[in-house]
């Protein structure tokens, strides 16, 4: 048995003695591996700590129900259930649910398009954490809305500083939304002109080229996000 199943178990045996803490990083590492997930004892788990974390009003567990609702495996695919538990979510402190239902609105999968609603769920989750938002998804689809003019003014100033917090603050240089951050930047600099940000440019053009190896424009153009 490989040492990441042993972890794996002494964390179980900790969420089943009702480590709440336990319950959550169970619940994280299994949903971040299609693998685990595909085992149905291990799947099981997922759905009994999710739905005791949820009963006990803790916010992480209704940012999972709600998640299950998007993806339909524990509940079946419900976007307005899922709307319910990420608001209940942000109510009860994390206000990331704002900026997953902030996300959903400006993506439109499923759902109405409806960025001035996306924006103010934005403002919701910023207003109550001192003017940051809660993510890195949350910083770069900000970052979008004033990049394109979605729901707002078109100001690259502004989307330059979410751009720059999610480089700043969350660099996960594996990371989606760090490389995207990365490539709107360049871009806003580049048709910019300003000759004083030429290594940056430089510097985000090598880490763009790094993850996007391999796919064609078309692809590059859609998985940065086209509105």
């Amino acid at each position: 048995m490989s040492e990441d199943r042993i972890g794996l178990m002494d964390v179980v045996i900790a969420a089943d003695n009702g480590d709440i803490g336990a319950m959550d990083d169970f619940i994280a590492t299994v949903l971040g591996s299609e693998d685990l997930y595909e085992n149905p004892g291990i799947a099981e788990k997922v759905d009994d700590y999710v739905r005791k974390l949820a009963s006990s009003g803790r916010p992480e567990g209704l940012i999972y129900i709600g998640d299950s609702y998007i993806r339909g495996n524990v509940e079946d695919k419900d976007l307005e259930k899922a709307f319910e538990y990420f608001e209940l979510a942000a109510e009860a402190g994390e206000t990331f649910g704002y900026e997953i239902m902030a996300e959903l609105l400006i993506k439109g999968n499923d759902l109405p398009v409806d960025y001035g609603k996306a924006y103010g769920y934005m403002k919701k989750s910023e207003d109550a954490n001192d003017g940051k938002l809660r993510s890195d998804s949350g910083n770069y689809y900000m970052g979008e809305m004033y990049y394109f003019g979605l729901g707002v003014s078109k100001d690259w100033r502004k989307a330059r500083k979410y751009y720059r917090r999610n480089i700043e603050n969350h660099s996960y240089r594996g990371s989606d939304y760090y490389w995207k951050s990365c490539a709107r930047l360049a871009s806003i600099y580049e048709n910019e002109g300003k000759e004083s940000y030429r290594k940056a440019i430089d510097q985000m053009k090598r880490v763009v080229k790094k993850h996007t190896a391999g796919m064609s424009d078309d692809e590059v153009a859609e998985t940065l996000g086209e509105y």
